[in-house]
């Protein structure tokens, strides 16, 4: 993991190797082993300049685009051979019918949209066999960006299972038939809907995992033993993204910079609400 990431020092993500190497350990000899696909390469963020450039961005990147290399490496190991996967990626990469809006001066409306993220190109490369099913998070403000966390369909999905259900529920937004459900037929005011009146939840995903309120989530569990005297030059040089999150300068800004991400409480606080206030 490491070798992946040199900042992503969390515990679960390793147990979710552990798990899978231990039911394969296990396994009756005739059953299929459970695959853990990786969807991405190693990148080399030492060649990061202060501004993003072509030249900078290929040395960054040596294997192309990761959202190109990402969906054809799936459609290999995965579509072509008529299987089955269950990706756990990032929001904005997992979209396949919601193209990304993003701020053009040139635009009409001054927005234009995104379709070349993997999630879009499974879609186009396989039409009825990629569905989104969005997990239950916070999401950035419309006016404000990643600045302001809001509340998915303005809180209604909250108020609806604060009212109906205690436990963890999946619904679908969208049928398989194309039909809007009534919980995808939500009105949501977030970044997705920018340039986009009259935007739903079905116009964002397929279908919805409801964990709990976002009160009551919390961040991964930090691993201690990540980050060693002998791997901090390594650490340092490959910190990821250094234009999102400056490189840390010492071992104590490493960590800090580790906890800070998953620090739920201060990452969700604008969209915390007290109970009294999601029962109201």
């Amino acid at each position: 993991m490491f070798n992946y990431n040199v900042g992503w020092a969390y515990h679960e993500y390793m147990d979710l190797y552990r798990a899978a190497w231990a039911y394969n350990q296990a396994r009756p000899g005739d059953a299929r082993p459970f695959r853990v696909l990786n969807l991405s390469y190693r990148y080399d963020w030492r060649g990061a300049g202060p501004v993003r450039t072509p030249a900078n961005t290929r040395h960054v990147f040596p294997r192309g685009g990761t959202e190109r290399y990402r969906a054809e490496l799936i459609g290999r190991e995965v579509l072509d051979r008529g299987d089955k996967l269950l990706v756990l990626t990032g929001g904005v990469h997992a979209l396949t019918r919601c193209p990304v809006p993003e701020f053009d001066f040139n635009a009409e409306g001054f927005a234009r949209f995104d379709d070349g993220y993997m999630g879009h190109r499974l879609h186009r490369a396989a039409p009825g066999r990629v569905a989104t099913v969005w997990l239950h998070r916070p999401l950035d403000s419309q006016l404000h960006g990643p600045a302001e966390r809001v509340h998915p369909a303005g809180g209604a999905i909250e108020r609806v299972m604060a009212r109906f259900t205690e436990r963890r529920a999946g619904f679908d937004l969208l049928t398989t038939d194309g039909v809007v459900t009534p919980l995808g037929a939500l009105p949501d005011d977030s970044y997705y809907a920018t340039g986009r009146p009259n935007f739903r939840l079905a116009d964002l995903a397929d279908g919805y995992i409801y964990e709990m309120p976002f009160r009551d989530y919390q961040g991964c569990t930090v691993d201690e033993a990540f980050l060693t005297a002998d791997n901090w030059p390594e650490a340092q040089a490959q910190w990821p993204d250094p234009h999102w999150r400056p490189r840390p300068n010492s071992p104590a800004e490493y960590w800090r910079a580790v906890r800070e991400y998953v620090n739920i409480g201060q990452r969700y606080a604008q969209v915390i609400e007290p109970e009294a206030t999601l029962h109201a």
